[in-house]
């Protein structure tokens, strides 16, 4: 978006600061036309859901502009789409607010000029609501996002339905895992399922990614910013300004900000007219856990109708290679979901006609898999045996699923497939059936591919179908009778093949189940012994520790997926030669020099060196050690060495080249969440239960609620005081000889009165 401004209007309030308003407009070329304010010209309203704190993520705002009209004067702010038109408010040259002018929400008198008209802007926060989560190929929001995401990458994507490209976090709180430091954010370092989000608007989406960490946003001049109540009762907050996925800058924040009493004078001075109130405790707060379990790993599994493309007319998610498809729609009436595949075409060993890769983090393991689909055949003329061909195959490695009987599947070294077959009448169109398959794991961690083919070669005018394709794996343990072998006489009297044959007739393979209970809900709850309320929230994301499966990461889609990081040690290495046997170099690394001297042979001096000189290396946490020609120099888990390791020749035909045998300073491994810590914290436990018994401890006594009335002075400054990102402490308002702390929760400003009424909510 490129916003120029159309109209500006600007006044000055009554501690003496200037105030501009301008309504820009997105690709504008024109000339800057004054407006002119009337009464009291501007009102912001910082809104919340509830006098919950946490019972809504997303805070949003909304701006009133009264300005003087003639009849019809301003009607063409009203006559554009949402989003074309931007208000900016400014203090100074200061950006102070910022959204977007609400279009459907104008009325004029009508009668004779002149009169006063109310322009309205939001900071867009609401417009969330309108947006699915998804992004533009063709069409508008027509693509779903796929796989796992950084979790700062969602929220800049959904930020970016506003036209924002950037945002501020205070979230202090990391997996262990994670690199922690005043810099780090945890945002950059989860990778979250967007499958769990599928066809969810943008707005809860953020509130389901907030709402995990005890996390608020509002807009601040402009700026989207995400922080942590609770934090907010410490001195001071780390942070960090995102314009990217992985990049962001450090930020902090001081909350503390005090109403003006004797001994502690500052510009916020409250008037009569508050309101005390007492915020109920909690006796018991639950936090109900939702892993998002997947009825199967492939994307589009069920092949429903409404996700063809308008365009090619293709299922979505899938690669088409080969022609003959059609969707189910146009070959049987009053059915929608499904793909068609013509026989006679192709057939195993060559390309699917239809495929898609899933599983890109599926690990090795033996739990229990299932392929499950339904299937229909179709033989147009003819009688004659129908069947398909599916491939299954490892991305990593040889391993192919095929057939085994009637209960398995199973994998196999070389190209194989899932081969079926029926017998199907004349001129006959069978009904939906089930085909399903037991697997025993999965044999390589990485991605899998699922090939679609046409029928069977052999036929011709005929038809198969399929739909509801489940992948997935189960907490259930498979045991299987086996067929016991034959004894030793019917071999001699039977023959191997006809004994065998014999036993199975008399004794059929059969597979039995214990059916163990997938844990897909939790509960984290915490009790205060006190008497008081009930809470409940509910969660899509968290960590998942007790789901009785190895395949976490690719079975719940709500778990949470970070970068297990192992810190290394940076080894560089210094080989030695030599032209003659003898001579001298100089040795630098990470800013040391000492000097080598060759003895009798090139093992000798590298030993020697390293034993002279380990001590002073040991000083910079280095340690030095030889192996043969080589000398070794070894860093400190984790930090890279200072400047780079060199070798100078001084005399003789010594000489040596330097090589860097680990470069790097760490390794990331995936995995999925397990134990989180606060900011100087050591609770080491899920990130929900952290939550639970921070929200359990916000409610385990009654709170006090202030609605104030506060005045800004200039006493200090001209410039707002009222900071909504911040603590609010009262001298006069004190438990255990401490100020209570309190946190905005909604309010209004009076701008040229410099009026505020504020909702604070007191945070323990």
């Amino acid at each position: 978006m490129a916003f120029a401004v159309k109209y500006r209007t600007e006044f000055t309030d009554i501690l003496g600061l200037n105030w501009k308003v301008e309504i820009e407009e997105d690709s504008y070329a024109g000339a800057v036309t004054d407006m002119q304010c009337s009464g009291n010209p501007l009102t912001i309203d910082f809104l919340a859901a509830s006098d919950d704190l946490y019972d809504n993520s997303i805070k949003g705002s909304k701006a009133d502009l009264t300005i003087e009209s003639t009849n019809f004067q301003w009607i063409d702010l009203y006559s554009t789409e949402d989003l074309r038109l931007r208000m900016s408010i400014y203090y100074n040259s200061t950006l102070y607010w910022r959204g977007y002018v609400i279009t459907n929400n104008y009325s004029e008198a009508y009668n004779t000029p002149k009169f006063s008209v109310t322009i309205s802007a939001s900071d867009g926060l609401g417009y969330l609501k309108n947006y699915l989560y998804k992004y533009k190929t063709v069409t508008e929001d027509d693509t779903y996002y796929q796989d796992r995401i950084l979790e700062s990458q969602i929220v800049l994507d959904i930020l970016g339905k506003l036209g924002i490209t950037s945002f501020t976090e205070f979230v202090n709180i990391y997996e262990e895992s994670m690199v922690s430091t005043t810099a780090d954010s945890p945002m950059d370092q989860i990778r979250i399922d967007v499958d769990v989000f599928r066809d969810m608007y943008c707005y809860e989406v953020l509130d389901e990614i907030l709402k995990k960490y005890n996390a608020v946003i509002r807009i601040i001049a402009g700026q989207p910013t995400i922080y942590r109540p609770v934090e907010l009762a410490g001195a001071t907050v780390y942070g960090r300004i995102f314009t990217a996925a992985a990049t962001k800058t450090s930020t902090t924040l001081t909350p503390s900000q005090y109403i003006s009493r004797k001994g502690t004078l500052t510009d916020l001075r409250d008037t009569n007219g508050g309101t005390l109130m007492i915020q109920a405790p909690a006796k018991k707060v639950t936090i109900y856990q939702d892993y998002g379990y997947k009825e199967s790993w492939i994307d589009n599994w069920e092949l429903r109708g409404n996700t063809l493309d308008e365009v090619t007319y293709k299922f979505k998610d899938w690669t088409y290679t080969g022609g003959g498809i059609m969707p189910v729609i146009q070959q049987l009436k009053g059915e929608s979901d499904g793909v068609v595949f013509p026989s006679g075409t192709s057939g195993p060993g060559a390309n699917p006609i239809m495929y898609q890769s899933f599983g890109n983090y599926a690990v090795s393991t033996s739990d229990v898999f299932i392929i499950e689909f339904e299937y229909f055949f179709a033989s147009l003329i003819d009688a004659q045996d129908v069947g398909f061909n599916i491939r299954i195959k490892s991305d990593n490695s040889s391993h192919y699923l095929y057939d085994y009987d009637d209960y398995e599947a199973k994998w196999n070294g070389s190209a194989d497939y899932i081969d079926y077959t029926e017998a199907v009448g004349a001129a006959e169109v069978t009904e939906w059936r089930t085909f399903k398959r037991t697997i025993t794991g999965v044999p390589t961690s990485g991605s899998y591919t699922i090939g679609l083919y046409s029928g069977t070669t052999s036929v011709s005018n005929a038809l198969w179908g399929i739909k509801n394709i489940r992948f997935y794996c189960t907490s259930d343990k498979l045991s299987i009778k086996r067929t016991p072998k034959p004894s030793w006489f019917e071999y001699f009297w039977f023959g191997k093949l006809n004994a065998e044959a014999r036993e199975r007739s008399k004794h059929p393979r059969e597979i039995d189940y214990k059916d163990v209970q997938e844990i897909v809900i939790k509960e984290h709850v915490v009790t205060n012994a006190i008497n008081g309320l009930e809470i409940g929230y509910n969660c899509k994301l968290g960590d998942v520790t007790d789901a009785n499966v190895d395949n976490v990461i690719e079975q719940l889609a709500g778990s949470l997926m970070t970068n297990v990081r192992t810190l290394l040690q940076v080894v560089h290495t210094v080989t030695l030669s030599a032209d003659s046997p003898d001579g001298t170099i100089d040795i630098t690394c990470d800013g040391l020099t000492k000097t080598a001297t060759y003895i009798s042979d090139l093992p000798t001096t590298a030993l020697v060196f390293a034993a002279a000189n380990n001590t002073a290396w040991a000083l910079q946490g280095i340690g030095v050690t030889s192996s043969g020609n080589d000398i070794i120099f070894t860093g400190t888990a984790g930090q890279e060495l200072d400047g780079d390791t060199e070798v100078t020749n001084l005399t003789g035909g010594l000489n040596g080249s330097v090589g860097l045998t680990q470069p790097n300073s760490y390794s990331d491994v995936i995995a999925y969440s397990t134990d989180w810590n606060t900011r100087g914290g050591s609770e080491s436990k899920e990130l929900l239960s952290i939550i639970c018994d921070e929200l359990t401890n916000q409610f385990s006594r009654p709170k006090h609620f202030l609605s104030l009335p506060i005045m800004e002075n200039n006493r200090f400054s001209k410039t707002p005081h009222v900071d909504i990102l911040g603590n609010f402490q009262d001298s006069l308002n004190q438990i255990g000889g401490n100020n209570r702390k309190f946190v905005f929760n909604k309010g209004t400003a009076n701008i040229r009165d410099r009026e505020w009424n504020i909702d604070l909510i007191e945070i323990i």
